[in-house]
């Protein structure tokens, strides 16, 4: 009975948390963290950056010394030359040596520094990169984000605009009926109606679309029990655009992808000096400490005035690695002559490298400019286009309100009075679309300026 309880509990615990994610409505800033906090290829660039990190660390271990430990076993069988005896025998033989040996890199024209100095830009620069690939996210979820409010409010106002059209042909079948307008005018209506139809039909999948796409930036199976606020947004007629001098110096001061670029000339510079550094003699110290065994292996000794002869078994292996210990310190320097250009081939291409990073940094740079200059000009543009439309639909209102005055007292036909309600159409359909470019154009402005994104 316990167990019964058990599951049911862990069912109804299972089907309560399906029923709130279901009916939960999500935020800017929550969609923005779910698709940072689970996006494939923002994983895959932070394990890039761990493994950058370890090379880094490697960088510093590559400074200690180095030690081996080395054992040989071997079994040898035909004609070879004994040093114990001093002739050339035909014998069957086991032999061996044990040995452990250190070594630490004196100076190696300072290569082991640079490369440190290397490893730690190009880690830091892969840290950079990772900022670039969440912004880049994050504004890619910002726009299908904006993208839903607007098809969520064109729906809407597809909706009403249906509703209206109904009314309207109810009232004009009614009129034709009476004889009030023309068969003509009242056949017109009705495919005003069924147009705006297909119009609302239109925005219905627009809307299921735009769900699908943020969906998809989120990683999520399916939309389906993805739903979003859809509070409308108000936009005052105040620009918050400031001068572009001043939000250039903003912006460049805080932007990941001139930081990349600069970590990566920095990097570079360190690849550089490692080339010539291979130009510079190797000192390496070293100690060894060995032994070695030999079956073969004997040594006279002197008992009751005879001399005795004790050979393997009885001089055993542990004797013979006690009696053969060597210990060995030795000052290694190797003078790089000729390595068939290979040194002055990598100091070229580390030129190279260095050279193509300034490049670099120069296009990041320029790219920067005109992404910026781009997107003030798109918000200025958007903002005057909003201010526009706003008189756009104001005047269109006042003409429709007088065609439907006149159209009610037959004083026009259904053409001019559909042409009234198209321009009215239109021209909220314009405002509605102007409003939420400026929103886009605005929020990538402040985001550039490191501003977090909310509505």
């Amino acid at each position: 009975m316990r167990r019964i309880l058990k599951y049911s509990f862990v069912a109804f615990a299972i089907l309560s948390s399906t029923i709130l994610f279901a009916q939960k409505k999500w935020s800017l800033e929550e969609c923005i963290n779910y698709a940072l906090q689970n996006n494939i290829q923002l994983k895959r660039s932070e394990l890039q950056t761990k493994s950058t990190e370890k090379s880094y660390q490697q960088g510093y271990f590559n400074i200690a010394p180095s030690v081996t430990g080395n054992f040989n076993h071997q079994y040898s069988n035909g004609t070879a030359f004994n040093r114990y005896t001093l002739r050339f025998e035909n014998i069957e033989n086991q032999s061996g040596n044990a040995s452990i040996n250190a070594e630490l890199e004196v100076f190696k024209g300072l290569s082991n520094w640079n490369n440190i100095g290397m490893l730690r830009y190009e880690f830091l620069s892969q840290k950079e990169n990772n900022e670039i690939l969440k912004n880049n996210i994050t504004l890619n979820v910002v726009a299908a984000y904006l993208q839903i409010l607007y098809d969520n409010e064109n729906l809407n106002y597809s909706e009403e605009q249906y509703t209206i059209l109904q009314k309207q042909l109810e009232k004009a079948e009614k009129q034709s009926e009476l004889g009030s307008i023309s068969p003509a005018d009242y056949l017109n209506i009705k495919a005003q109606a069924i147009n705006q139809k297909a119009v609302l039909t239109a925005a219905q999948s627009k809307v299921k679309i735009s769900y699908l796409d943020l969906a998809q930036l989120l990683e999520l199976d399916t939309a389906d029990s993805l739903k979003i606020n859809t509070t409308s947004i108000q936009i005052d007629n105040k620009s918050t655009i400031q001068d572009f001098d001043k939000l250039y110096a903003e912006i460049i001061s805080s932007r990941p992808e001139l930081r990349k670029a600069d970590y990566d000339i920095k990097s570079a510079r360190k690849g550089l000096n490692m080339a010539y550094g291979s130009l510079f003699p190797q000192v390496t110290l070293g100690y060894s400490l060995g032994s070695y065994y030999d079956r073969s292996a004997y040594y006279s000794k002197i008992s009751g005035g005879d001399t005795l002869i004790i050979k393997y078994p009885k001089y055993s292996y542990s004797q013979q690695l006690q009696d053969y210990i060597t210990n060995t310190v030795y000052l290694s320097i190797q003078v790089p002559i000729f390595q068939r250009f290979t040194n002055a081939t990598r100091i070229s291409k580390a030129k190279i490298g260095l050279l193509d990073a300034k490049f670099a940094q120069e296009e990041t740079q320029k790219k920067l400019l005109k992404e910026i200059q781009q997107a003030y000009a798109d918000a200025l543009a958007s903002y005057d286009k909003f201010l526009a439309y706003q008189e756009s639909v104001s005047s269109y209102g006042e003409v429709f309100e007088q065609a439907k005055q006149k159209f009610d007292l037959g004083m026009i036909n259904s053409i001019d009075y559909e042409m009234a309600h198209n321009n009215l159409i239109k021209a909220q359909g314009d405002l509605l679309h102007s409003k939420y470019t400026y929103l886009l154009r605005i929020k990538i402005l402040d985001f550039y300026r490191g501003v977090p994104i909310s509505l």
